[in-house]
């Protein structure tokens, strides 16, 4: 499966062991808590836009902006 076909939980995890990082640490370089993140990686629960930025910063990635796109709510222009 290719990351693109990967789910956003799927992607936040295989980035961290990629790296080599615990959930610890990376909780703590994205300032998250433990918790918040595993339910991340779990899919229980989409990051905010500032959560997707944080994360993408801490594991060394950019954030896909098309993803970004379907957290943001339905706007009238």
């Amino acid at each position: 499966m290719g990351r693109s076909q990967m789910t956003t939980a799927n992607q936040i995890r295989a980035l961290r062991i990629e790296r080599d990082m615990s959930a610890v640490a990376l909780a703590a370089a994205a300032v998250l808590s433990r918790s918040h993140l595993e339910k991340l990686e779990s899919g229980a629960t989409v990051p905010s836009i500032l959560t997707a930025y944080r994360l993408a910063d801490a594991l060394g990635v950019e954030v896909d902006a098309a993803r970004l796109e379907a957290l943001l709510p339905d706007r009238e222009d």
